[in-house]
């Protein structure tokens, strides 16, 4: 019997704005940061004896930079899928926590109380983003 391994892996570390704030980036499309572009390196050396047949990535520059680091060691190409986009956060993009309650006030509160189901205004919900994905 066949069988299919898939290995799902998140992008390596963005470059983000310095702050000691977290900030909310979802569908920002932003590169990998220095370090990140290390930690993707290292991770295609924990692929270099795995058969890969094939690789899919997300749209966002972070995402294809991570795949491709990984594919090159395996001489494939990365196959773009925008449907795996991280979650569209909408109006709360690019924002940092402080500037989200001040601007929304009591979302970010509605947000925790059920963050699977809360959509961003303009934005989806983690759920919305899980039927997309799984799509």
């Amino acid at each position: 019997m066949n069988h299919i391994t898939i290995y799902i892996i998140r992008h390596c570390e963005p470059l983000l704005p310095r702050s000691t704030e977290r900030i909310f980036i979802g569908q920002t499309d932003i590169p990998l940061s220095e370090a990140g572009i290390q930690h993707a390196r290292a991770l295609s050396l924990a692929f270099k004896d795995i058969v890969i047949e094939k690789i899919y990535s997300s749209d966002l520059i972070r995402s294809r930079h991570t795949a491709q680091l990984i594919a090159e060691r395996h001489g494939i190409a990365v196959r773009n899928k925008p449907g795996l986009n991280e979650i569209n956060l909408g109006t709360w993009e690019g924002l940092h926590v402080s500037e989200i309650m001040t601007n929304y006030p009591g979302e970010y509160e509605k947000r925790g109380e059920d963050i699977v189901r809360y959509r961003t205004p303009g934005g989806e919900s983690f759920l919305d983003c899980s039927h997309r994905v799984l799509e």
